[in-house]
């Protein structure tokens, strides 16, 4: 078979400049060249097809491997151009189902592929179909201010809960394309709205499709690492709250170069791992959650320059920047009056688009916390008895004595119940015999607590995801009725 037409009409499809080149027997047919132009779309597909007939006829397995190459090819020209102009990338569909008894391979090289408003360059796919499901082993794309890779499949044998396993490589893509054309990073990262630059992503998603096509969020589960370049982030409420609430104008616009984050989404919440942050000398610890439907639940340990908040000062409302702070401790029989930096946790609730804020005054003098304060205040407790005692005659020693011990221990109640409410941040021992017996009673309480929120606990979590990520491999993965 060798033949060429310059027009085919085929299902109110026009083709132009239709070539066919190959082999039909009665089993097998061998596709030298078919290619054709569809209106600004073209195609040159080679390969072969075994069981054509007794597949149509629904008795054989249709058997074969495709390939096809294009210098641009429109998705959009075969779908309702109304549905073209509303949707987004990953606007909601009906399920396709799989069709059992076909066994394919395809392979695709275009130049210009476009779907909806999504403009790509450079694709390369490799796409397996077998068992009622679809299998993308391979999707490279350079588009979106970057480059992309995908892995996935997409599982039909329960068509009422199609079953989807995703993995995406994504290098120096844009927040904004990305934020723009896609709902589910929307519902994900709803930040990425208020973010300029660039970032790289590794992520692992498993889950079941509902009826519209769109994640059932209640099984998504997934995780990965997110790392920004050369970006910022302006506007974004929460953010905007912290600053006003600590009075400290310069985290109302923070500079992301450079952060490295990872976050776990289970049961419709996004968990963000703790991770360090450094801007304009304010060193901040930040981790949390979200919930799909954007309310939240995160902590910001800051470590403040004093200087930076006397600075705004003169703008601070009653409640709000370093007086509030340092009223609210001198409720609590705390100093903080003196010291480089001051320490605060700051809890942010509510909702992306009402937060609510509660702050912690942790302490200050640069690594201070509250137990440097039970430490601090306790050793000016015991000089201030021994100067007493110096100044008492002989005859007065054991009266003094008594009174001193009176006054030292009611100090200790009223340290000890500080250092309760602030636990989360206690990290060593008082020093001084003052307190002694106080840090034994607290000792292993806050040894217990500071393990659980350290270092080591935060570096487990991670080291979780990076296994998820390494080991994840979606051609093994087969899910039937939602179950693996």
């Amino acid at each position: 078979m060798d033949a060429s037409v310059d027009r085919v009409l085929v299902n109110q499809m026009e083709i132009n400049q239709f070539k066919i080149k190959g082999q039909a027997g009665p089993t097998a047919i061998q596709i030298g060249q078919l290619a054709g132009q569809i209106g600004e779309s073209d195609f040159s597909l080679s390969g072969h097809l075994e069981n054509l007939l007794g597949w149509i006829s629904g008795t054989d397995m249709l058997r074969g491997n495709i390939q096809m190459v294009s210098r641009k090819f429109n998705l959009n020209q075969f779908m309702d151009q109304e549905e073209v102009a509303a949707a987004p990338a990953d606007a909601p569909f009906a399920p396709v189902a799989i069709p059992a008894l076909v066994h394919l391979t395809g392979e695709a090289r275009i130049d210009h592929l476009i779907y909806t408003d999504l403009d790509l360059r450079q694709v390369t796919a490799q796409l397996d179909i077998a068992n009622e499901e679809a299998r993308l082993s391979r999707f490279e794309a350079a588009g979106l201010g970057g480059k992309l890779a995908l892995q996935g499949a997409y599982n039909t044998q329960n068509i009422a809960k199609p079953a989807f396993h995703l993995k995406y490589d994504l290098q120096k893509l844009d927040f904004q394309q990305v934020f723009n054309k896609f709902n589910s990073f929307q519902a994900l990262a709803p930040i990425g709205k208020y973010i300029q630059g660039n970032f790289s992503s590794n992520m692992v998603m498993d889950g079941i499709l509902g009826q519209d096509m769109m994640p059932d969020l209640s099984t998504l589960e997934a995780a990965g690492f997110l790392e920004t370049f050369n970006s910022f982030i302006n506007g974004f409420k929460p953010v905007e709250g912290l600053a006003e609430k600590l009075n400290v104008k310069e985290l109302k616009s923070l500079d992301l170069k450079g952060t490295k984050n990872w976050f776990e989404v289970k049961n419709g919440v996004l968990e963000l791992k703790d991770f360090d942050y450094s801007f304009k000398d304010i060193a901040m610890t930040i981790g949390g959650s979200h919930g799909l439907n954007q309310d939240m639940s995160y902590h910001v340990k800051a470590r403040i320059p004093r200087s930076m908040m006397e600075k705004n000062a003169v703008t601070a409302s009653a409640n709000t920047g370093l007086k509030w702070l340092e009223s609210e401790a001198t409720k609590k029989g705390l100093n903080v009056s003196v010291g480089s930096h001051v320490n605060v946790l700051v809890k942010i609730g509510g909702n992306i688009s009402a937060p609510t804020y509660q702050v912690q005054l942790l302490g200050s003098d640069g690594e201070a916390s509250a137990g440097d304060m039970v430490r601090d205040q306790a050793g000016e407790l015991t000089r201030q008895v021994r100067d007493s005692l110096e100044r008492l005659g002989k005859g007065k020693i054991d009266e003094a004595k008594l009174e001193a011990k009176r006054q030292a221990q009611a100090r200790l109640d009223s340290l000890k119940k500080v250092a309760n409410r602030t636990i989360d941040t206690t990290l060593a021992k008082a020093k001084n015999e003052a307190v002694k017996k106080a840090e034994e009673a607290l000792g292993k309480e806050v040894g217990k607590k500071i393990e659980e929120i350290g270092g080591d606990k935060a570096k487990e979590e991670t080291d979780k995801i990076k296994e998820k990520l390494k080991n994840w491999d979606p051609l093994g993965k087969k899910k039937k009725d939602g179950q693996e």
